[in-house]
């Protein structure tokens, strides 16, 4: 797994966060304080026949036991892009993780097959 967290510029206040394998293992506060989401770009095209579920929490830290806040399905082979023009507020923290079930809780859910990323765009 691959958490990368880039600003993408000092007089900028945007954020640019990158998954390369996103898993049932969370990747906790990736921001590091409560974002604000403006665009999320997942793709699920890395050769895995599966469908994944990419599940985002408004939480410092999270796993299978608690609702996500959002659960987006990605399709094999596909791609899937999201535009918050004024913006998607998080007022806790921002976590994230995959799965092949689309259920939220009471399960831990398998792995996707195949790496999906998932990309942030965040304050």
């Amino acid at each position: 797994m691959a958490l990368s967290t880039f600003i993408l510029d000092s007089r900028a206040t945007k954020r640019l966060v990158k998954q390369t394998d996103a898993d049932t293992t969370a990747d906790n506060d990736v921001v590091g304080k409560a974002p604000t989401i403006y665009a999320l770009h997942i793709v699920n095209t890395a050769g895995g026949a599966n469908t994944a579920y990419i599940k985002l929490y408004d939480a410092k830290s999270a796993d299978n036991t608690i609702h996500p806040d959002m659960n987006i399905r990605v399709a094999a082979n596909q791609t899937v892009g999201l535009n918050f023009p004024d913006g998607l507020v998080f007022s806790t923290g921002l976590c994230l993780r995959g799965a092949q079930q689309a259920n939220d809780v009471g399960v831990a859910s398998t792995n996707p097959a195949a790496d999906v990323v998932v990309t942030i765009l965040t304050n």
